[in-house]
């Protein structure tokens, strides 16, 4: 299968309602811009989500205050045959601290 990312790493992976991959989280992720873009080099996706033949890539929302995050861990929900994920990890906040980060996706 090919990511749809050229940078980064891939972590996390979470079950979907089938119980394959469904889910991926992409850390630092980057991808290269339209040939001779300034930069070179754009964010990718955060979150991809696998549907059998392909993925869809999934940003996270930009939030006043904070920088860039990390996801530290994607968990598929709780109820069985949804395709909904939550990742758990922390945002860059003001002078050098950390602010936790919830999302869910789905």
């Amino acid at each position: 299968m090919s990511v749809p990312a050229d940078f980064g790493s891939i972590s996390s992976p979470a079950p979907g309602a089938s119980g394959g991959l469904g889910w991926v989280s992409v850390a630092q992720s980057q991808k290269w811009g339209p040939p001779g873009s300034t930069p070179q080099l754009v964010p990718g996706p955060d979150f991809l989500a696998w549907n059998g033949r392909s993925f869809t890539e999934y940003g996270e929302q930009a939030v006043a205050g904070e920088g860039g995050s990390a996801t530290l861990r994607l968990a598929p929900a709780p109820a069985p045959g949804t395709e909904t994920v939550w990742s758990v990890g922390r945002a860059a906040g003001p002078e050098a601290t950390f602010a936790p980060r919830v999302l869910r996706f789905g």
